[in-house]
């Protein structure tokens, strides 16, 4: 704001002159002023407002209390809680403490607050019951299923007759090659003296009979291809017609059913049948399928996994030369693997490796752990005709092995057509090297199929059972 009164300096008698322009000029100021002083009026602030006004503050740092004191002298005070704010925490986790699995807080004041974890967490109850078991471990909860609590009540109805045709299919193998059921020899039925092993041991039997206290009542002095023939209304032997072999022999079929009419026949047709038990129901191939590794391309080398224990090994053009030692395994030597070829102390013959391998080109080779757990060779390598292996115990049990095998492809191999691998581990006592699929044996395919079932405990397992089964 400008000053209004412009001061004239005056002196009687002289200039300035008192006429209307000075007049004038002082009646402006005086308007002005009195303009000014209505809006100042106007606009003042009042006593009574200016009394209530704050001409001072202050904090008290210990109490956190800001006070404001008026023009009145009177004051007003704002409580901040500064001395309630956290400084520092704890955890304290003494079992001893009064508050164990509490959170410590230090507030500005000194003062502690103490919250309790424990209410923090919700708490459930876990009760057992006859199939499952429940443990709590250092605050971790288990589950597990009780031995042999899984009962077919349990079970789809749909699964319960897929196992219930699958033992039934298995007891009636069975019976008809052992003439067992369940292990325990049967003495009625139809597998009675009607099985596979019993006219094993009849045709045995037959072939090793000794003329030795037999009656004879037309022979003094045996000739070469002499034959004994066996009347019943007698109860003796009696002289046969002359036989140079077995096949001159008749043969009663009525029986057995064979369709056999002399005893070389029958003889053949009983270890016919008895090779196709061991080749169809498992026994013969003792190389356990599925194996370690799958399918795979590796160094320019494809591996298929044929579906039927067979390895083809394929490049993708030829002549190539391996770059790199390549591997296809098998199985591990290693306990930890489900599906592991476990071999129970004996003797045994590897096959299957193609003609044309050596220890320079490519092989299949075994390995187990012994007991000082050390990586040791069953026998030598396949390289196409076959390797003896012994098994004397290892690590994992005195009386069997797990069998490490592997396929290898050494460098600098110069293949030329596609390979193809039948791994096959026969009991050394079969000469046939014939290679046939692995083939659990009716008790194994029962084991497994029991095994299956009481490792499933919710609806998953059981699909993945269903699976399974199919898989067999």
């Amino acid at each position: 704001m400008n000053k209004c009164h412009v001061p004239i300096t005056w002196v009687n008698d002289q200039a300035p002159a008192i006429n209307d322009t000075h007049l004038n000029q002082y009646d402006g100021e005086l308007d002005t002023l009195d303009d000014r002083i209505i809006t100042l009026d106007t606009t003042k602030a009042l006593q009574s407002d200016m009394l209530l006004a704050f001409k001072d503050v202050s904090l008290n740092s210990t109490t956190g209390v800001i006070t404001f004191t008026l023009f009145n002298n009177t004051t007003k005070t704002i409580d901040t809680l500064l001395e309630k704010i956290a400084i520092n925490f704890d955890y304290d986790d003494d079992p001893t403490s009064p508050h164990y699995q509490n959170l410590i807080i230090e507030l500005e004041d000194g003062t502690y607050k103490y919250i309790d974890m424990s209410a923090l967490i919700t708490e459930y109850e876990f009760t057992d019951s006859s199939t499952i078991d429940f443990t709590v471990t250092s605050g971790a909860v288990s589950a597990s299923v009780i031995d042999g609590s899984i009962t077919s009540s349990k079970l789809d109805p749909a699964f319960a007759v897929t196992i219930a045709d699958a033992e039934a299919n298995g007891l009636k193998s069975e019976g008809y090659a052992n003439g067992t059921q369940g292990g325990v020899p049967v003495t009625s039925g139809p597998y009675y003296e009607n099985n596979a092993k019993y006219w094993k041991e009849q045709a045995q039997a037959i072939a090793s009979q000794s003329l030795s206290g037999l009656t004879d009542v037309t022979i003094t002095t045996p000739t070469d291809g002499q034959a004994l023939v066996y009347d019943a209304n007698s109860g003796e032997w009696v002289n046969g017609a002359s036989a140079s072999s077995a096949s001159d022999i008749s043969y009663d079929n009525t029986a057995s059913g064979l369709t056999a009419t002399d005893v070389q026949d029958a003889v053949d047709e009983v270890n016919g049948a008895m090779q196709y038990l061991y080749n169809n129901t498992g026994g013969k191939n003792l190389n356990s399928y599925p194996y370690y590794e799958t399918s795979k391309t590796e160094n320019g080398l494809t591996f298929t996994d044929n579906g039927d224990g067979t390895i083809t090994i394929k490049a993708a053009s030829y002549p190539f030369t391996v770059s790199t030692t390549t591997t296809f395994t098998l199985h591990s030597r290693y306990n930890t693997y489900a599906n592991g070829c476990v071999l129970k102390n004996g003797n045994y013959i590897l096959s299957g490796c193609p003609q044309g391998g050596s220890s320079s080109t490519y092989y299949m080779r075994t390995a187990y752990i012994d007991s000082n757990y050390s990586a040791q060779p069953l026998g030598p390598d396949d390289t196409g005709n076959g390797a003896d292996l012994t098994v004397n115990g290892g690590y994992y049990s005195p009386d069997s092995v797990y069998a490490q095998i592997v396929i290898g492809i050494l460098a600098g191999t110069v293949l030329t057509q596609t390979l193809t691998f039948k791994p096959m581990i026969r009991d050394a006592s079969i000469s046939d090297d014939t290679y046939v699929p692995y083939a659990m044996t009716n008790r194994e395919l029962t084991e497994k199929v029991k095994g299956i079932i009481s490792a499933a405990t919710n609806a998953a397992d059981f699909a993945a059972f269903k699976t399974a089964i199919a898989n067999l």
